[in-house]
């Protein structure tokens, strides 16, 4: 990790781009490009919108693709290391993958008593995405929990404190965080809102097609205000495609995925917290808002 924090300290205090991001199971579904009315497509629909097409969706997974090759810092799912997936877990029924997959990968512990057919044919779709995924030599490799190493040593809002302007992406879901920054930041936060989960979305009669168009204007037209402007994205899917077109105009784009939802005491990713923190339901008062906000460090402590 200190090499991790190094990185991106000094990528900042260079005023070069930078970005670090995740990938998940999610990644591996969109990667696998699945046919139109299959139990994998609605998957995605509930992820995407309900008015996604194929042609959409390989649009995001070439972005997705493409995004690896622009990363400086890659997180991978740690349990799904090991060595490259065969025929016979890709193809295994539903009676079988969750076996297979668990013989042959440490699948988390906290997971594996609760996974289904389907969650266990995603883990195996994504294995077979991260073989595909052509990392750089010269990037360095993370397990997909990187973001919360980042925000347990204080470095996320340490980066906040010192820019002279930062900037957030995230859903109206959160911004209880958002107005809590634009406090303890006073002039210097630029919030870019995304859409919400499209289950959420529907609430108010917003899952349509314009979900899709909201996303692309952000990949579109996001641009830092300064070189090396450090964005915190959180956006699902979308961050992979998102923090390598900050990057590519100048900024520093760092995937911060569930720690928005901490930030504001929501306990998301229970696997997660299960496996680090010992309760699945419980956010740690480390990753607390409050917590971060007190934290007295500066970049030239992570250059160490």
């Amino acid at each position: 990790m200190s090499e991790i924090l190094r990185l991106i300290a000094s990528r900042y205090l260079s005023s070069k781009p930078c970005v670090v991001i995740r990938y998940g199971d999610t990644s591996g579904r969109v990667i696998a490009r699945p046919e139109q009315g299959t139990s994998e497509y609605n998957y995605l629909r509930s992820f995407l919108g309900s008015a996604v097409t194929p042609e959409n969706i390989d649009y995001l997974a070439c972005l997705i693709e493409k995004s690896v090759q622009h990363s400086d810092v890659i997180g991978l799912r740690s349990d799904l290391f090991g060595p490259n997936i065969t025929s016979d877990i890709i193809d295994a029924s539903d009676d079988e993958i969750l076996a297979r997959l668990a013989a042959v990968y440490p699948i988390r512990d906290f997971e594996v008593s609760r996974l289904g057919p389907d969650d266990a044919h995603r883990l195996a779709q994504t294995r077979a995405a991260m073989e595909k995924l052509e990392i750089p030599a010269s990037s360095l490799l993370s397990d997909a929990w990187v973001h919360v190493s980042l925000a347990e040593t204080g470095f996320l809002t340490t980066l906040m404190r010192e820019a002279p302007r930062f900037s957030i992406i995230t859903s109206t879901d959160r911004r209880a965080v958002i107005q809590k920054l634009v406090q303890a930041f006073p002039g210097k936060l630029r919030y870019f809102e995304c859409p919400s989960y499209p289950w959420i979305e529907r609430t108010w009669g917003a899952d349509h097609s314009f979900i899709w168009s909201r996303w692309t204007n952000l990949v579109y037209f996001i641009e830092p205000s300064y070189p090396g402007e450090p964005l915190f994205i959180s956006s699902g899917i979308w961050t992979k495609a998102l923090a390598p077109a900050w990057a590519s105009r100048g900024g520093i784009a760092i995937d911060t995925g569930s720690i928005m939802d901490y930030f504001d005491d929501v306990a998301s990713r229970p696997a997660v917290l299960a496996t680090r923190y010992g309760n699945p339901g419980l956010v740690p008062e480390i990753l607390s808002l409050d917590r971060q906000l007190a934290t007295p460090l500066s970049l030239q402590d992570f250059l160490k």
